[in-house]
């Protein structure tokens, strides 16, 4: 059953953490505090728990694995949270866009991404880290310097991909670990 109290509260203070953000980025927007712990704890159980998970569609990295869409479940709730924040990216990025969906992701064991720019029919990509090591950031190659997102738990990035930035994992997964994150996008 869809918690509505949930959702509530996580489109609040997801609202409060992107409007404080500045829309002057060129581009990228490190974020942390991005959930409330609740909904972080909730991804989490449901990812742990989770057994349907699929392989991503084409992904040549076939170490990780998705779940784009569960019904009355904790997926179902952070779309409706993201679709609802939607203007706030709008403000972010400064150009009309709408919000296409979520997924949560499970890399395992070996996956690992190499330097590369997103498809820009995705015009906005969120990544919010929900089981994470300190070793595993996104790196982005971002105005001639190299930027680490923060790799802890609740935080990731914003990147707007009409500005190809190009980006890649610092590490593979090492053994015996699974990180999980949910990615949003807009178009």
């Amino acid at each position: 059953m869809i918690d509505q109290d949930l959702i509530k509260s996580g489109s609040q203070h997801l609202k409060n953490t992107l409007v404080s953000l500045s829309s002057d980025h060129n581009g990228l927007i490190l974020i942390d505090d991005v959930f409330t712990n609740q909904i972080i704890e909730k991804l989490l159980k449901f990812c742990v728990t989770n057994d349907v998970w699929e392989k991503v569609p084409g992904q040549k990295y076939k170490d990780r694995g998705t779940i784009s869409w569960c019904y009355d479940s904790i997926v179902e709730e952070t779309h409706t949270i993201l679709e609802g924040v939607t203007p706030e990216i709008v403000r972010l990025i400064q150009r009309d866009l709408v919000f296409t969906g979520v997924n949560l992701w499970k890399d395992t064991e070996g996956y690992t991404v190499e330097r590369h720019t997103d498809n820009t029919v995705i015009q906005v990509s969120l990544q919010v880290y929900i089981q994470n090591l300190p070793t595993l950031s996104t790196i982005f190659e971002h105005d001639g310097n190299l930027v680490h997102t923060n790799p802890s738990t609740n935080s990731g990035y914003i990147s707007d991909n009409s500005m190809s930035i190009p980006h890649w994992l610092s590490n593979a997964i090492p053994a015996k670990f699974t990180r999980y994150s949910l990615h949003a996008i807009w178009s």
